[in-house]
């Protein structure tokens, strides 16, 4: 029989684990126990090893990783070792920390990874990151450079980019992703099909779809600059009026950011016309109605006539 118990430095017994054994001359085995962060938090610590007839002791420091792999109970320094070490589907987690200590290009090329942090005032990377890979999960860090999503079905939210020596930017090659909540301090560019983006902007740069994947993104809460679309529904619309004519009562039309010169006939009830960053953002033409309504819409928010 012995038993296991860890100290504090207050004296206090923080854990103790029992067990029996039956050995014969000369054996000897190894015994793990997984401790949680709700055990012990960083700190110094004396182990004692405890048997009917002997006690050894030795001293030990816990500190928390950097970034921990929650399902093989691994932590690690850097996000670079995490990511070489992952399986699909598991998790990793960024805790408290800047991860200054990275190379300037990190990737992600398995499937589904959930890669999360303590929000993006706690938890922050400093490096490009590519997922190439498909159906990860990204959330709640500050990302300080761009984030490119090659591969398909990765969804990314709460996260801010913030622009170093890149650019902050965000860069959506592959289809079927989803963005949402997210700062970015460069572009938005979306090139892949399917994206669905929702409460996403560029604070620094613009937000642009290609042409040849704009009829398959759907937008939420934000819009692409220079475009205007129907909130909720895929398409974008080079003009406010284009997207007005295709909505059904009770829509929102989103106005990007940029200038719509030509005004708008609004005969579509229960409509609501609104611009993504307001005004100035968002401008429509001077002179002339802006904005004519002819039906049971609700007036126009956020823009400078």
């Amino acid at each position: 029989t012995y038993d296991v118990t860890i100290v504090d430095a207050n004296g206090t017994e923080r854990v103790t684990v029992s067990d029996s054994r039956t050995l014969g001359s000369g054996d000897s085995f190894t015994t793990t126990e997984t401790l949680g962060t709700a055990d012990l938090e960083p700190g110094d610590y004396e182990v004692v090893v405890s048997t009917e007839t002997d006690e050894e002791t030795q001293d030990v420091t816990v500190e928390f990783a950097n970034v921990s792999n929650l399902d093989q109970n691994v932590g690690y320094d850097t996000l670079e070792n995490a990511l070489g070490n992952v399986s699909d589907g598991e998790e990793l987690r960024i805790d408290n920390v800047d991860l200054t200590n990275e190379p300037t290009e990190l990737e992600l090329s398995n499937s589904g990874v959930r890669l999360f942090g303590q929000g993006v005032a706690n938890s922050s990377v400093d490096a490009n990151l590519t997922v190439s890979g498909d159906n990860n999960v990204g959330e709640d860090f500050e990302l300080i450079g761009d984030l490119t999503l090659a591969g398909s079905n990765n969804d990314f939210n709460d996260i801010n980019t913030v622009a170093n020596s890149p650019t902050g930017a965000i860069f959506v090659e592959g289809s079927g992703n989803d963005l949402s909540d997210i700062d970015a301090e460069g572009d938005v560019v979306i090139n892949g099909a399917n994206t669905n983006v929702a409460n996403t902007r560029s604070t620094g740069g613009s937000v642009t779809v290609n042409e040849s994947v704009r009829d398959t993104v759907t937008f939420s809460g934000s819009a692409p600059d220079g475009q205007a679309v129907i909130d909720g529904e895929a398409g974008t619309f080079a003009t406010i009026q284009d997207a007005v004519d295709n909505a059904s009562a009770d829509d929102t039309v989103v106005a990007g950011a940029g200038t719509f010169d030509a005004s708008v006939t609004i005969d579509v009830d229960g409509l609501t016309l609104v611009s993504i960053d307001g005004e100035p953002s968002t401008i429509a033409p001077t002179g002339a109605t802006a904005v004519d309504i002819a039906g049971r819409a609700v007036p126009a928010t956020g823009f400078e006539h």
